[in-house]
């Protein structure tokens, strides 16, 4: 005879059962809304308890026909149902019933009781997280032999993709994705849930908005570039991509006192911790070799060859810029600082048991949450290095030490130290013809920056600024900066050139002639620049015409101008001498130099413009 508690009779096998939790929310376990008797979920009304709000221009004020749609992306995932005649908690029940009626199981049902339990169509992201197992599948406890706490690990999706999950927890940091807001709400989006039995087959659909608020001064404290990247495609990065050509080397582990880690069935008393740790210490020196494996594939890529005659890898710049290649030079240089930011050595200690035994942070009864310690704080918190791959994360917060790539040199080796320093990280120019003398390297690699900030298509702003991946049916371009972590609807100013400021002796002079010689003007003004504004208030064909310096123009002011391809160095009026000796003692032409300044200076704007240099001094210019 059946003992009847209260009125909350399961929609299984008829069970009473006293539910001591809410109506309104589902816990993270869900387990208050089983059945004592079955172990499944006992009422109807417990499915889709825990929902969001689709997004719609009508669903709150700031939602508005302006706002800008982000795109679409689909997370793909398959349910792994829980089997409640394996559990010490129903098995005894459901040896003496099964078989009679609402006593027979079906796991195709039992994982649509799950989606509807815990998802339904318009689940939270953290329930989603919370879904998702700690632990790699085979190391998932069997609820048979430990406590019943781990039957809620039992049931749990998994990704189709691993690395949708990094979309997931940088998505989870929104503060009103699929919530109600009123005000001051930057980014919006919803997530739409659908399952298959027939086919244990689920898709979440997640949408994401910008409202006009995002462009305002006072941007959003988010990390932008870490949801970008995890939405267009970027993240997570290889930590050896990242650190191009650095070479880890293990660390000592310290004396590791008892830590409670207070996740069943994951206690561990301090001798079964030290054991464990010794066979961590494998793991971290396998991730290390694999780490250096990985990184000497970038060498040769790297090559660098100082004025003390040695190659080696020193790093060369990628000047792509690509939205892909600007995430990934903002986090080359963002991981260091995120690195040396590692946790306390208790964090560190804790971080090591947990991360040997594969546990993270997202799911129900295994989640570790004390004072303390927060194991998030390892492996799924924005600042904790989430934009690496979760498999690096093993030398990055585990005391591995990652030192600056010094061309494979020891740091106290002061010859590689000279060759870090004078390394640039761009790749050498090619030789310059008009030279009579030869460039050291470091020199090189001056004139090529200095090149690429000439000749860059869209202008230095391009190294900072990158649009945003277009999304399929806007017409709206997106342009974002992840050093000021800015968006903005402006196309960046086109802008070329900048500033050679090499301290003195090193070269300032033949690094500029070099990169006169290799970057003359076009033999016609270029579309779009201050002198095809010249020619275009010339009435008439000007082709053909160039910039001869025998043709004048006149504008509609009556003056004339003078369109030269020449280079104008302005100085102080004590080296406009010295710089031209120098100038012509290196250049194989020296008649391309002029000077003009002096009260004996020869006015005549047709011989200025038939020089390819013209020096002058800041007096000259202002008079």
């Amino acid at each position: 005879e059946r003992e009847i508690d209260v009125s909350s009779k399961c929609r299984n096998c008829g069970w009473y059962s006293r539910l001591e939790h809410t109506d309104e929310n589902l816990d993270l376990t869900g387990e208050e809304d089983w059945c004592h008797a079955c172990g499944r979920v006992c009422r109807e009304t417990d499915f889709a308890k825990c929902q969001t709000i689709p997004y719609t221009e009508q669903s709150t004020p700031t939602l508005k026909a302006n706002d800008i749609h982000l795109g679409t992306k689909t997370v793909s995932f398959t349910v792994h149902p829980r089997d409640p005649r394996k559990s010490k908690r129903f098995k005894q029940m459901w040896e003496k019933y099964e078989g009679q009626h609402g006593w027979r199981y079906n796991e195709r049902d039992m994982c649509q009781e799950f989606f509807d339990h815990r998802f339904g169509e318009w689940p939270t992201i953290g329930m989603i997280l919370n879904s998702i197992p700690v632990v790699s599948e085979g190391a998932i406890p069997d609820a048979v032999n430990h406590e019943e706490t781990c039957d809620t690990e039992a049931e749990y999706i998994l990704l189709q993709s691993k690395s949708d999950k990094y979309l997931l927890e940088e998505l989870n940091q929104l503060k009103y994705f699929g919530r109600e807001a009123f005000t001051n709400v930057m980014i919006r989006g919803d997530v739409r849930a659908e399952f298959d039995k027939t086919k244990n087959k689920g898709t979440f659909t997640f949408r994401l908005f910008f409202t006009p608020d995002i462009f305002r001064d006072d941007c959003t404290d988010l990390n932008l570039s870490q949801l970008f990247g995890a939405w267009f495609g970027v993240t997570p990065f290889d930590l050896s991509r990242l650190l191009r050509g650095a070479k880890a080397k293990n660390s000592t582990l310290p004396v590791v006192y008892e830590v409670s880690i207070g996740v069943p069935p994951f206690d561990l008393d301090r001798q079964a911790q030290n054991q464990l740790l010794q066979e961590y210490k494998t793991k971290v020196k396998a991730s290390v070799e694999s780490f250096n494996s990985a990184s000497k594939k970038f060498c040769p890529q790297l090559s660098f060859t100082s004025s003390f005659g040695k190659q080696g890898c020193g790093g060369i710049a990628d000047n792509s810029t690509d939205f892909s290649s600007l995430l990934t030079r903002y986090f080359s240089e963002k991981i260091a600082d995120d690195i040396r930011a590692k946790g306390h050595s208790y964090d560190i200690i804790k971080f090591w048991v947990s991360n040997a035994k594969g546990m993270q942070s997202f799911h129900r009864d295994m989640r570790i949450d004390d004072t303390y310690f927060d194991l998030s704080y390892c492996t799924s918190d924005v600042s904790a290095l989430q934009y690496i791959r979760e498999q690096d994360r093993i030398l990055a917060m585990t005391g591995v030490k990652l030192p600056t790539p010094m061309s494979g040199a020891a740091s106290n080796d002061l010859n590689a130290l000279m060759q870090m320093l004078e390394n640039l990280g761009h790749a050498p120019c090619q030789h310059t013809d008009g030279l009579n003398v030869e460039l050291l390297e470091y020199q090189k690699q001056t004139v090529q920056w200095a090149l690429e900030r000439e000749t860059k298509e869209d202008g230095v702003e391009s190294f900072f600024w990158s649009k945003l991946p277009q999304v399929k049916g806007t017409k709206q371009s997106i342009y974002f900066n992840p050093i000021l972590n800015r968006v903005s609807k402006t196309k960046p100013k086109h802008v070329r050139g900048g500033i050679i400021a090499e301290e003195m002796g090193l070269g300032k002079t033949v690094i500029s002639l070099a990169l006169i010689l290799q970057n003359p003007a076009p033999a016609f003004p270029k579309s779009g620049s201050r002198s095809t504004k010249v020619f275009n208030a010339v009435k008439g064909d000007w082709n053909g015409r160039g910039w001869n310096p025998c043709n004048s123009y006149s504008t509609k002011n009556g003056r004339g101008n003078i369109l030269s391809r020449g280079t104008l160095v302005i100085c102080h009026a004590s080296l406009v001498g010295q710089w031209i000796d120098e100038a012509k003692s290196k250049l194989t032409e020296p008649g391309l130099m002029h000077p003009y300044h002096g009260t004996h200076r020869i006015k005549d704007a047709g011989i200025l413009a038939g020089h390819s240099v013209v020096v002058t001094t800041y007096a000259t210019l202002s008079s």
